[in-house]
């Protein structure tokens, strides 16, 4: 009786374990362009649904729960369903995770030079702008030791977004001001 007690743990705990063994979720992939560099081709595989977005957060406006999202060499943009990979905040960065066949990248959320108080967000291969703050459960902005001080306030008009450092918005343009947070 006791070896077929034995026994019969032995076959209940090797159950256990094949099962633990066993993948529980796929991540699904949409192809995108898959454009190359000197050192690896990029683009290629991007996960969908694997991480929290960076979303607007400021209540009673048309941008409200939209998602952040761009692509290489262009303007930072809000979305309904936006980026959901890996982010990089590392060394004061803002990177998007994307895979490839042949490497892993980040596409990087830089600000550009501007004479107005709207500075221009673009993505990049190549991360400039590291002066980026991603404090727990508070507003994403720069540090005080960016060229514009400590600023969390970002300018959506339409869907393209600005980090905004004071008043001035674009010509022609209706925008809103609004904050921007992880999750």
């Amino acid at each position: 009786m006791l070896f077929r007690l034995s026994v019969l743990a032995l076959a209940l705990l090797s159950s256990f374990a094949f099962v633990a063994a066993l993948p529980t979720t796929t991540v699904p992939t949409t192809t995108v362009a898959t454009p190359t560099t000197s050192s690896c081709t990029v683009g290629g595989l991007k996960p969908r649904a694997t991480g929290l977005p960076i979303v607007a957060v400021t209540p009673n406006t048309p941008v409200y729960k939209l998602e952040v999202y761009g692509s290489a060499g262009g303007p930072g943009t809000l979305v309904p369903f936006g980026f959901h990979q890996g982010w990089s905040f590392a060394n004061g960065g803002w990177g998007a995770l994307f895979w490839s066949f042949s490497c892993t990248r980040y596409l990087y959320l830089n600000v550009e030079a501007s004479e107005y108080s709207y500075k221009p967000l673009i993505w990049s291969w190549t991360k400039v702008t590291n002066y980026w703050t991603f404090p727990y459960g508070a507003d994403i902005g720069t540090t005080s030791a960016s060229p514009f001080g400590a600023v969390t306030n970002f300018l959506a008009c339409g869907t393209t977004l600005y980090l905004q450092t004071g008043t001035d918005v674009p010509a022609g343009q209706t925008c809103v001001l609004t904050k921007l947070r992880i999750g």
